[in-house]
């Protein structure tokens, strides 16, 4: 989890760690820390403040989280999270989106040809409905018996690879998704 301090008086701030170098996430870090600043200022405290909630906040709504911090949290391998990535780019992105969120429109609607579109995979659609197993086997067999388009990719993609893509997958899901899939499976 990202520590930021702030020392009143001083204006310094001090990270831990990365929280995020695009516009979006510095103007999003600069509003929390400016209102931070205010409400510092009003109590005159000359002593260090611990803001890991408006790092955490910033860091989950720009995205800019690493995979070490959801690795810690949800008990996954750093390195295979970012394994899944690298293999999630290369082979997933050009259908599910780089981010996971899926092509544009409505995921649940069939297509002219009657066949489902592929589903976001950040949290927003069904994927979290689905066992490891479940999910092991539509990538291994694709998803063409289940009305999808989604080929087959047992042939090139090892059991060790999609277990890295499903790490992946699974450190795009909001933290409340990801809980209630771990409560669900009792899997990680």
């Amino acid at each position: 989890m990202p520590d930021v301090y702030y020392q009143y008086g001083t204006g310094r701030l001090i990270s831990s760690s990365y929280v995020g170098t695009d516009a979006a996430v510095s103007a999003l870090f600069y509003v929390q820390l400016t209102m931070l600043k205010v409400i510092l200022n009003m109590f005159h405290d000359k002593t260090i403040v611990i803001c890991k909630v408006t790092a955490l906040v910033c860091a989950f709504a720009s995205g800019q989280v690493h995979a070490t911090d959801v690795a810690k949290q949800r008990e996954l391998e750093p390195a295979a999270i970012e394994a899944g990535r690298t293999l999630f780019v290369k082979n997933c992105a050009v259908c599910h989106g780089a981010n996971g969120s899926g092509p544009p429109g409505d995921w649940r609607k069939r297509d002219a040809d009657g066949k489902l579109p592929p589903p976001p995979l950040n949290g927003s659609a069904h994927t979290w409905h689905h066992s490891n197993e479940q999910l092991t086997e539509v990538i291994r067999n694709g998803s063409i018996s289940y009305g999808g388009n989604m080929p087959a990719w047992g042939a090139l993609l090892s059991d060790t690879d999609i277990n890295h893509i499903l790490s992946y997958i699974k450190s795009l899901w909001p933290d409340e998704v990801y809980e209630i899939w771990r409560q669900q499976w009792g899997q990680r």
